[in-house]
């Protein structure tokens, strides 16, 4: 029943793997982070983001457009530490 319930939730998968590798669950939720949809996308691709600049920063221009589809895979989650 657990692997069915870790199969199904993201979250509780990375939790067990931290806890398999000795990291306590303290230091885990001080320093881990679930992240998905855009926030995941805005967390690593946001600093090349804000190079685009101009009408970058307000509309999809071709750059901007290529960064994003270069993350979409991060749509689906992950974590951020």
């Amino acid at each position: 029943m657990m692997r069915l319930l870790q199969d199904r939730d993201p979250i509780l998968r990375i939790e067990t793997e931290l806890a398999a590798s000795a990291i306590s669950p303290e230091i885990a939720r001080q320093h881990f982070r679930h992240v998905d949809g855009d926030e995941a996308v805005e967390f690593i691709a946001g600093s090349e983001l804000e190079q685009v600049g101009g009408h970058g920063k307000q509309y999809a221009t071709a750059e901007t457009g290529r960064i994003l589809r270069r993350y979409e895979h991060l749509r689906s989650g992950g974590w951020a530490f």
